[in-house]
């Protein structure tokens, strides 16, 4: 599956447990991916490995939601994806810092 198809099928889904998105709730939905990623750093601190994945998972999913939202506002997600990469194989080292 493509990263289009997978966005499309992951947003039909959540849209049928009542998991609206719009532009006016795009904060809600970012602090949704942010406590996803709180819970993986929880796990990762417990080093409970499996629980860590299917919080990366519920990120991913967040994420491909907001992504295939943006698609409908006449977005590409792939192409936004591909010319972000392109910037980064410009960047130096860890773009030039410590971490």
């Amino acid at each position: 599956m493509d990263i289009g198809t997978t966005a499309k099928t992951i947003s039909d889904e959540v849209a049928k447990k009542g998991f609206g998105m719009d532009w006016d709730i795009m904060p809600e939905k970012l602090l949704l991916v942010h406590s996803e990623i709180s819970e993986a750093v929880e796990a990762h601190r417990v080093d409970d490995h499996e629980h860590f994945m299917e919080e990366i998972a519920d990120t991913v999913i967040r994420l491909f939601h907001i992504g295939h939202y943006m698609t409908t506002l006449g977005f590409d997600l792939e192409d936004a994806i591909a010319k972000k990469m392109q910037v980064n194989r410009g960047r130096p080292w860890k773009h030039g810092k410590r971490y």
